[in-house]
């Protein structure tokens, strides 16, 4: 039971802070929480610096857990800019992947029960469950879990959406049927979202209860989180935090894959779910995980697997991100840690299962997951700290270079090239000095991204200026790979990871895929109010990234490129990285040929060719959605005259600027007047199958 300090001495530092917040002390009947006020300081002063600095969180919340209860949360900031509301204790935010706990948790309550085996195939419990590869029968409920699927990612399409869309799920098996693995199952973990949200589909198929509402039956409900919610609906006024970009408010996010990071909760909500971790799978007197259960979630499903940097930040457990967390590691503390973003929101949950402690830490816009490790680390090694569990406070590392060594030319060669991982293309120049310059395939060039990387005397290239971001290459199964060490958290310590894959110049493209290089395709089969970029700019093209002949860049949305290899097919360019770490969320580039034309689908969005668009009648026309429901596109030609568009219609339109720039969003009736810059503008129009549209133009 928790109680609120309404003191004047709280209000007056709160007002010296500069931001507003609310304090909350557990009643743990034996005066736990003031033998930890040098933590509650510690934390104080972590979320302030989060909020303070230049386009910091707009509010947070916290909690920490030791002793058997909850000693203290606390919220900081504002939930309601506009309103000058302060977050409390009850307030919500969305935990992003930290979901994937309570997924966890709802399987292996089933495994107790003998209604699912860890290693059974998923074909057994979901029999509609397909892929194009036939090895997708060996996917079992444990590589859901681990991240060992071999699945491509992350199906985004009708994720993050202004209202609810209940059927992401069933999306997801359809998506699957149309997609190959990216290696073979169970052969290495790499981060995978698509695998919890398969967890849906085997919770309903083998319980007959929806996923949302069996997790509310058997663990919402009996750990008495009554602050905790799937966006099944609109959540009540005042409920959550809202986010902000660049200060405007945005709309509550429906994050519609439940399983994989669709949770909205609080910190004293996920604290209950820490005690029944620590309980071993009990809370009071409430059982939720058999002890078994939770030792096996916490199990290093990494080894044995390939995995040539291991990376503590990614020890993965059955749920957990990593079960050997390396900011706890560095002072001899073992950690289980899951972390968890949305586009605005940012979470870390993380357990110290010896030492019978655990901080869940939740911001609201321009705060990730690794805002908030910072945030709980520095709790938890306070609180270490002060009961002499650890020898006193770590310090941040040293930021004074290596001493330098000169690299031999075989060392150069090896790390020199072109590389890539998941949506990034980077090159790697040896300069005359024997330094580095690491560049960024950004728009259509190669741009400077780090410079004068200098070989030091561990093997290691790195700047003077930034000595803890460190590079090297390694060569492993005859590929080579960027190892990147890096300081995270608290900064106390160094991690690494498998960064970037090397990939080197191939026979020059087919005549069918150059001349793809000159088109672009929109997309027809996005959520007319999806929250993400493609709702923006809904388009693809595809680029032969200079240098690197015989490979392909596709491009869907902003200076982001994922790289594909088209060498296979002319109908196929594959997803080709090979990596535990740096090959999350790759995707086929699909040709598909549909009414004459070559359409493209790129994991599950579906794209037509924008020369085949049809050109807007002068004096308007009806427009007709299709049978399958698709959006439909209109090109307007302007000369220079005003022309005033008007649209008669009971679903959202778009006109999109000559640079295909989205202008103008509207819903249902309403008019646009386009400026007298000529060019062609693009009008997208989202309906029900059959519905017709009226548009009319005028001078």
């Amino acid at each position: 039971m928790t109680s609120r300090l309404f003191s004047r001495r709280s209000l007056v530092t709160g007002l010296l802070y500069a931001f507003f917040c609310t304090f909350f002390l557990a009643a743990c009947g034996d005066g736990s929480s003031d033998s930890y006020l040098a933590t509650i300081q510690e934390g104080r002063a972590a979320a302030k610096k989060m909020l303070e600095k230049t386009g910091g969180a707009s509010s947070l919340s916290l909690a920490f857990v030791a002793d058997g209860c909850i000693v203290w949360s606390e919220t900081f900031g504002l939930a309601d800019k506009e309103a000058g509301t302060p977050p409390t204790t009850e307030t919500m935010y969305g935990i992003g992947s930290v979901s994937k706990m309570l997924a966890t948790i709802a399987t292996m309550i089933l495994v107790d029960r003998g209604e699912i085996s860890l290693d059974e195939p998923i074909v057994t419990y979901v029999p509609s469950f397909r892929m194009l590869s036939p090895e997708y029968r060996q996917v079992t409920v444990r590589m859901l879990l681990n991240h060992s699927s071999g699945f491509p990612g992350s199906d985004l399409r009708n994720t993050f959406t202004a209202s609810p869309f209940p059927g992401y799920a069933q999306q997801l098996l359809e998506t699957l049927s149309q997609e190959r693995l990216k290696h073979p199952p169970g052969f290495m973990n790499t981060y995978c979202n698509d695998g919890f949200s398969m967890i849906e589909n085997l919770i309903a198929s083998v319980t007959g209860t929806s996923y949302a509402q069996f997790v509310q039956n058997e663990i919402l409900t009996p750990l008495t989180m009554g602050h905790s919610l799937y966006t099944l609906d609109a959540l009540p006024a005042g409920s959550f935090a809202f986010t902000y970009t660049n200060g405007v408010q945005n709309p509550q996010a429906f994050v519609n894959l439940y399983a994989t990071g669709g949770l909205y909760s609080t910190p004293s909500d996920m604290a209950k779910l820490i005690l029944m971790i620590l309980g071993k799978g009990k809370s009071g007197d409430t059982r939720i995980l058999s002890e078994s259960a939770v030792e096996a979630m916490a199990i290093d499903q990494t080894e044995g697997t390939f995995n040539p940097v291991a990376s503590d930040n990614e020890r993965f457990g059955l749920g957990w991100d990593t079960v050997s967390a390396p900011g706890l590691k560095a002072v001899g503390v073992k950690a289980w840690a899951k972390g968890g973003d949305t586009p605005t929101y940012g979470s870390e949950f993380m357990v110290l299962p010896d030492e019978k402690m655990g901080v869940m830490v939740s911001g609201a816009s321009n705060f990730s997951s690794g805002d908030a490790t910072s945030i709980a680390e520095r709790i938890l090694l306070r609180a270490l700290a002060g009961k002499g569990v650890i020898d006193g406070f770590p310090a941040p590392l040293s930021k004074d270079p290596k001493p330098v060594r000169s690299p031999t030319p075989q060392e150069l060669a090896s790390i020199a090239g072109y590389f890539a991982a998941n949506n990034t293309l980077f090159r790697i120049d040896a300069d005359q000095d024997k330094s580095l310059t690491i560049l960024n395939y950004t728009g259509n060039s190669w741009t400077p991204h780090l410079q004068h990387l200098k070989m030091r005397d561990d093997g290691m290239f790195s700047s003077d200026n930034e000595p803890l971001l460190e590079f090297a290459a390694i060569s492993t199964v005859g590929r080579t790979y960027i190892i990147l060490r890096d300081a995270y958290g608290y900064r106390h310590y160094q991690d690494d990871t498998l960064f970037l894959q090397k990939i080197a110049p191939a026979e020059a493209l087919t005549a069918a895929w150059n001349n793809r290089l000159s088109k672009v395709w929109l997309l027809v089969n996005g959520s007319a109010d999806s929250l993400l970029p493609s709702n923006t700019k809904p388009r693809l093209s595809f680029l032969e990234p200079d240098g690197l002949q015989g490979f392909i860049a596709v491009r869907t949305n902003g200076d982001s490129f994922a790289i594909v290899d088209p060498s296979q097919s002319d109908d196929l360019g594959a997803m080709m990285l090979f990596m535990p770490q740096g090959g999350r969320d790759l995707n086929d580039a699909f040709i598909v040929p549909y009414g004459g034309e070559e359409w493209v689908r790129f994991g599950s969005y579906l794209y037509r060719p924008q020369e085949g668009v049809p050109v807007l009648s002068p004096s308007g026309e009806t427009v007709v959605i299709g049978d399958a429901g698709w959006a439909e596109w209109r090109t307007l030609v302007s000369g220079g005259s005003v022309k005033t568009v008007t649209v008669y219609s009971n679903g959202a339109w778009k006109i999109f600027d000559p640079e295909m720039e989205c202008r103008w969003i509207r819903e249902g009736f309403g008019s646009v007047t386009l400026p007298t810059e000529t060019g062609n503008y693009s009008l997208m129009f989202y309906g029900s199958p059959g519905e017709r549209i009226e548009v009319a133009i005028g001078e």
